[in-house]
């Protein structure tokens, strides 16, 4: 049985990772371990998602093996797309994440040159277990999703 992810409701979601940092809007960081790397950088294991204050909801996950490795990502909840993003099961155990609602999930963004509008990957989010404090990037086959799904369009 595939989950869909449950958030918190609007009022329940003042801070950008709220629950990552543990509701504390003084913490700065997590450390989170992603045991088989990223596609692309499977070699690095060891990051850390930083929220930025500044830039609410938006945080920054980068690589503590090689810290030049650095993305912006914000967390599914503050999409409207949200309900779209379905992480099969099979999925979440790979990090033993036993239902849908115990996923914290974030969305890798980009620019889209040709646009200038920021974009986030809906078919390949970032998947964490807050409690183990490990994650992976699961690569889903719903070809409804966008690969650039503009934030103009579809924040909260």
């Amino acid at each position: 049985m595939n989950e869909q992810i449950n958030t918190p409701t609007n009022q329940q979601q003042d801070l950008a990772g709220s629950v990552l940092f543990g509701g504390d809007e003084h913490s700065q960081e997590v450390k989170i371990e992603f045991p088989f790397g990223l596609p692309g950088f499977e070699v690095f294991t060891r990051f850390k998602i930083s929220a930025l204050q500044d830039y609410q909801p938006f945080c920054v996950l980068q690589s503590e093996d090689e810290p030049a490795i650095s993305m912006l990502i914000i967390e599914v909840k503050f999409l409207t797309i949200q309900e779209k993003i379905v992480i099969p099961d099979k999925e979440l155990r790979k990090v033993n994440i036993l239902r849908g609602q115990d996923a914290l999930v974030f969305l890798i963004l980009k620019v889209n040159h040709k646009t200038h509008e920021l974009t986030a990957n809906t078919r390949a989010p970032l998947v964490i277990n807050l409690e183990a404090k490990k994650g992976f990037q699961a690569i889903l086959e719903d070809a409804s999703l966008p690969l650039e799904y503009s934030l103009a369009k579809g924040l909260n």
